[in-house]
This record gives structure tokens, C-alpha cells and sequence, in this order.
């Protein structure tokens, strides 16, 4: 990644889980946008089960909603850290 285009990304680490309020995520990167265009928002986590899948179905449909671009979706399953 070239240096001067990591200036407007937003990371947030976290597991796909209600609590952790993706969705509201969506809609203060779709407000940001409208100052900072080529604002980024890059989501990482992990999925445990199914109601975790369905919220990250739900995360997707709703950047599409806001007209947000998402280039990929990765998924860590059962990670365990020893």
C-alpha cells in the first residue's frame, strides 16, 4: 500500500458481534465521507457462529445500502491464541 493513501483508513479489530456495533460503524464512515471522500473503513475480526454470520450478512447488505464499496470479506474462524 503506497503511504499517502493509508492517510484517511479507519481500522476497527473486533469480533462480528452485536455489541460491537458494526452497523453504526457504516453509518459514521457514510457520514465521514461527505468531507472525507477517499475515507476508508477496514473491519477485522472473527465469527464464532451462526448469529455472527448472519450479523456479518447484515453488515454487508447494509454497505451496499449506503452505496459502500466493499472489496473483500474475510472471516477468522475459531482463532484460539496460545
Amino acid at each position: 500500500m503506497n503511504p499517502s493513501s493509508r492517510k484517511n483508513i479507519i481500522v476497527t479489530i473486533g469480533q462480528f458481534r452485536p455489541e460491537k456495533n458494526h452497523l453504526l460503524q457504516l453509518d459514521i464512515l457514510h457520514e465521514i465521507i461527505k468531507s472525507i471522500p477517499d475515507a476508508k473503513l477496514i473491519m477485522i475480526g472473527g465469527a464464532r457462529n451462526k448469529d455472527d454470520y448472519n450479523l456479518i450478512e447484515e453488515i454487508k447488505r447494509k454497505a451496499e445500502s449506503l452505496n459502500l464499496l466493499v472489496i473483500s470479506f474475510r472471516i477468522i474462524l475459531n482463532l484460539k491464541l496460545i
